[in-house]
C-alpha cells in the first residue's frame, strides 16, 4: 500500500468499525487484505482465536510486553536479562530527548510503539545525523498504521531505542517461536530480509514441516547452536499469555530477544495454510470460551 492508500484505508477501517464494530471490521480487514474468512463467533482456527483474544482478553501486561522498551523489565522479571540486546543510548521519548552523542558506528534504531519502525544504521560517521534525527522525530509524532488494527498497540507510549548491532543484516536469522498455552508449537525462520525475504517452518526437533502457503519463498536453515535453549527460554516467556510469539536471534553462540508478538500479520496469519491453522487452533484452549 502507499502511504496515501494507508492513510485513506485506516480511515474507512474506522468508519466501519464505529458503524459495524470492530469484530466486523476485523472480518472485512481480514478478506480484503489478506484474503482469508475469519470465523470469530465460535473460533475455530488458530487466527479466529488470537483476533478473538485481541478483541475480547485485552490486559496490561500484553500492552506492556509489545512496548519494545517496556518489555525488557518483563525480561528481568523473568530472570532473562542476559538475552536483552544492550541499550547504546537512553530511550527517548520526545524530540528534546533525541541525541546522537555517544552512539557506536553501527546500531539499530527503533520505535518502541509499532512494527516495521526501524532503521538499522551500518557507518554513523557516513550518515547525515539530521535525516536520522528526522526519522525518529517522525515516528516519536506518529500512531503506528498498524494500531488501527491491533488494539493493543494504542496505549503504548510512543518511544525510540538504540541498541546495539548484533550482526550483519544479511547473516541474521529470526526464529520466530509461536506459543500456545505457554508451550512452544513451531519455529518459523525468517531470513534474507534485505533482499527478499524467505521463510521457513519447523518443529521443535528441528524437522521441516508443512504449513506455508504457496509461493511463499523458503529458505532452508541449519538448526540453531541453542535450540534447546531457546525453547526453554520461550516457553518461560510465554507461561502469562494464552498465545505470543516469541522471536528470538543467535549470533556467535548467544542467543538475543528480539520482541514478543501477540497479532502477527494482524493476526490473521497470512503466510500460513488454512489446515494448518486449523490444526494449530485446535491446540489453543481459551477458558472464556470452554463451555
Amino acid at each position: 500500500m502507499t502511504e496515501v492508500f494507508k492513510k485513506l484505508y485506516c480511515c474507512f477501517y474506522q468508519h466501519v468499525c464505529a458503524k459495524n464494530g470492530e469484530a466486523y471490521a476485523k472480518r472485512m480487514d481480514a478478506r480484503i487484505r489478506f484474503g482469508r474468512k475469519l470465523n470469530l463467533d465460535h473460533p475455530v482456527s488458530l487466527a479466529d482465536k488470537i483476533i478473538w483474544l485481541e478483541l475480547n482478553k485485552q490486559s496490561s501486561l500484553k500492552v506492556d510486553c509489545t512496548d519494545k522498551y517496556l518489555v525488557r523489565d518483563y525480561l528481568k522479571i523473568k530472570e532473562m536479562r542476559q538475552y536483552l540486546i544492550p541499550l547504546c543510548a537512553d530511550p527517548w521519548f520526545s524530540e528534546a530527548d533525541i541525541s546522537f552523542d555517544g552512539l557506536p558506528n553501527q546500531f539499530v534504531m527503533k520505535a518502541t510503539h509499532g512494527c516495521k519502525m526501524n532503521h538499522i544504521c551500518l557507518d554513523m560517521a557516513n550518515t547525515k545525523r539530521e535525516e536520522l534525527f528526522s526519522l525518529a522525530k517522525t515516528w516519536l509524532c506518529s500512531n503506528y498504521v498498524g494500531a488501527y488494527f491491533e488494539p493493543h498497540y494504542r496505549k503504548i507510549k510512543r518511544g525510540v531505542i538504540c541498541e546495539n548491532l548484533i550482526a550483519s543484516p544479511d547473516e541474521i536469522v529470526d526464529y520466530k517461536i509461536h506459543c500456545i498455552n505457554g508451550n512452544p508449537e513451531f519455529i518459523l525462520t525468517c531470513c534474507d530480509r534485505s533482499t527478499e525475504l524467505k521463510l521457513g517452518l519447523y518443529d521443535l526437533n528441528w524437522r521441516k514441516i508443512d504449513g506455508l502457503t504457496s509461493g511463499t519463498l523458503t529458505a532452508e536453515v541449519n538448526k540453531p547452536e541453542n535450540l534447546d535453549e531457546m525453547i526453554r527460554a520461550s516457553k518461560r516467556l510465554s507461561e502469562d499469555f494464552d498465545f505470543v510469539r516469541v522471536d528470538l536471534y543467535e549470533t556467535k553462540g548467544r542467543i538475543y530477544f528480539g520482541e514478543l508478538t501477540f497479532t502477527p500479520a494482524s493476526g490473521v496469519l497470512p503466510y500460513f495454510t488454512d489446515e494448518f491453522l486449523k490444526e494449530q487452533g485446535e491446540k489453543l484452549v481459551i477458558s472464556s470460551l470452554v463451555s
